[in-house]
């Protein structure tokens, strides 16, 4: 049997958790709100870096609570159960794949627009960008095993 985390490590990561997990949130609730409350922001490259923050907002929304628990319980045991022993896991790598695939669109998007600016502003479309951030998240979800 391993021997229980101290008390005083428990108490640090708990603190940097609950820091990190309010100030991310605020900050990723924050920016889908201002990108659609703002019209001159409703573009292509804003609707991929709202996908980031949704899925940047699910990590910590799944992953933070994950991490409080697992430090407040022994290291060799799961307390959340069955479930949640293989729905946590499938989350966690979704999301992360889903913010990979995010990244990976902003650079294809980015490229395009120097490379070809005249073209962009055609190929660069807000519903285009929609089609990417949906088919990431489906694609994401079904390479996660």
């Amino acid at each position: 049997m391993l021997p229980q985390i101290p008390s005083y490590i428990r108490t640090t990561a708990m603190f940097f958790c609950i820091v990190i997990m309010l100030l991310g949130v605020v900050g990723n609730v924050m920016v889908p709100i201002v990108i659609v409350k703002t019209k001159d922001m409703r573009n292509s490259t804003n609707i991929f870096l709202t996908n980031l923050s949704i899925a940047d907002l699910l990590v910590l929304l799944v992953c933070t609570p994950t991490v409080l628990v697992e430090v407040n319980t022994r290291p060799e045991t799961w307390v959340l159960g069955h479930e949640m022993c293989k729905a946590v896991p499938f989350v966690e790598l979704t999301v992360a794949h889903a913010s990979v695939l995010t990244i990976l669109a902003i650079s294809f998007e980015r490229y395009y627009a120097i490379c070809e600016p005249l073209k962009a502003g055609y190929v660069c479309t807000k519903g285009r960008a929609i089609l990417i951030c949906v088919l990431a998240w489906g694609i994401a979800a079904l390479f996660t095993r």
